[in-house]
């Protein structure tokens, strides 16, 4: 009987863990959606802008952030070993919602500071 109990319990969690780990699944898939668009999207929606303050190239925010993700991803072990690992994904959503954000009203030194925390965001997920 007790061990009966037991297994339940065990599978119980099972279950548990799996709906958090498809939640998760779902919930970044929803966001590398959302962020690979603006990517792939960002220079003509800069160049269709009617602002004329805004100097930004989407080609160079792609260079900023892959460049500084592959120097961050040095020191990205360290980082989420000591921040762990649920804080760590934690910061780097909201860092990537921020740089899918930026886009409700441009300003350069916003678009090129996202595109910087963000390579330093995709080195630590």
């Amino acid at each position: 009987m007790f061990m009966r109990l037991q297994t339940a319990r065990l599978s119980t969690m099972a279950d548990f863990r799996t709906f958090n780990v498809l939640i998760l699944g779902i919930g970044f898939m929803l966001l590398f959606t959302a962020f690979t668009t603006c990517g792939n999207i960002e220079q003509t929606v800069i160049k269709s802008l009617a602002n004329t303050t805004f100097e930004g190239s989407g080609y160079n925010s792609l260079g900023i952030i892959y460049g500084v993700f592959s120097i961050s991803n040095l020191l990205a072990p360290s980082v989420v070993a000591i921040i762990g690992p649920r804080f760590t994904m934690m910061l780097s959503g909201l860092l990537y919602s921020g740089y899918i954000a930026v886009f409700i009203l441009p300003a350069t030194w916003s678009f090129y500071l996202t595109s910087f925390l963000i390579g330093l965001a995709a080195a630590s997920k």
